[in-house]
């Protein structure tokens, strides 16, 4: 299936994007393009990858294609839950199966025959982003292998590896986002409906384009460190670790809405400005780390 989509953005291109409708997901125009631009950059300081700075708007553009044009009607059924894990769903389900030794690093397919009562409602992010990974590194082998230093299949190649690699942004961008890791997404479940949206668009909004500045400013610096330490990591440890480190802001974040004032919303975007910082460093960092790899 992704391959129709990648092949449906020569169809739609530029035209589409501006004239589809806004759907919101994780951290909403802003937060993605920041990530994605963030990460490119980051990772550029690494040996023979110079040329990520250079595409690093091209990798927030294509980190928002998901929400702009695969969240049409067409594929708008299977698309959804590819952007978030519901972890308290996976948490309580799992327990009951104790026999079964790290579920969550199964196939999707093999993952939902043994699992049929965690329906794809409650999230499939985790398989979305290692999918897409998979891929990329396939075209990555084939660049290695590619005798000819240039023309056009060397082309086409690096072509098709910057566009998967920019869509694959959003969804790890998605995990960087508390709310989409949490069956609470919307508060619902604490009376709080409509803080998803103002968090991840109004106040990131609001910040912006400061936010974005602090962001690559936090996250250059903390790359060394962070690379070091997670460089022999598997790339499920990686999204679990990050998945988790958003988890634990969810109180935080649900405690700030509390006590801010949506309507007055310079003010509570300020008092999230640490939060929406760090979760936008955690995510690029994340990215930038899984960018390394293929690099």
């Amino acid at each position: 299936m992704e391959t129709l989509w990648i092949r449906s953005l020569a169809r739609f291109g530029f035209i589409a994007v501006i004239l589809t409708p806004f759907t919101a997901g994780a951290w909403g125009r802003r937060g993605h393009q920041v990530i994605g631009e963030t990460a490119a950059v980051i990772v550029s300081s690494e040996p023979n990858s110079a040329f990520m700075k250079n595409q690093s708007f091209n990798f927030g553009y294509y980190a928002n294609v998901p929400d702009f044009i695969w969240k049409r009607p067409a594929t708008y059924g299977f698309e959804k839950p590819q952007h978030f894990m519901d972890l308290e769903i996976f948490e309580r389900e799992l327990a009951k199966h104790p026999e079964i030794k790290n579920p969550l690093t199964l196939s999707r397919k093999d993952f939902e025959a043994k699992f049929p009562e965690i329906s794809v409602n409650a999230g499939r992010s985790f398989w979305r982003i290692r999918e897409f990974s998979a891929e990329l590194e396939k075209i990555t082998q084939q660049l290695r292998d590619l005798k000819e230093p240039t023309g056009e299949a060397r082309q086409k190649l690096q072509e098709k590896w910057l566009l998967l690699a920019g869509l694959m942004a959003h969804y790890v961008g998605d995990l960087s986002m508390p709310l989409h890791v949490s069956e609470n997404y919307d508060g619902l479940m604490t009376g709080q409906k409509g803080v998803h949206g103002f968090f991840e668009e109004v106040a990131v909004d609001e910040l912006y384009p400061e936010i974005g500045c602090e962001v690559n400013k936090e996250a250059r610096k903390l790359w060394p460190a962070f690379t070091k330490k997670n460089s022999a990591k598997s790339l499920f440890d990686l999204l679990m670790d990050l998945a988790a480190r958003s988890k634990k802001q969810i109180p935080i974040l649900l405690a700030i809405d509390k006590k801010s004032k949506r309507d007055e919303v310079a003010k509570s975007a300020e008092a999230f400005r640490p939060m929406i910082r760090q979760q936008l460093v955690d995510g690029s960092l994340a990215l930038a780390e899984i960018y390394r790899r293929q690099l």
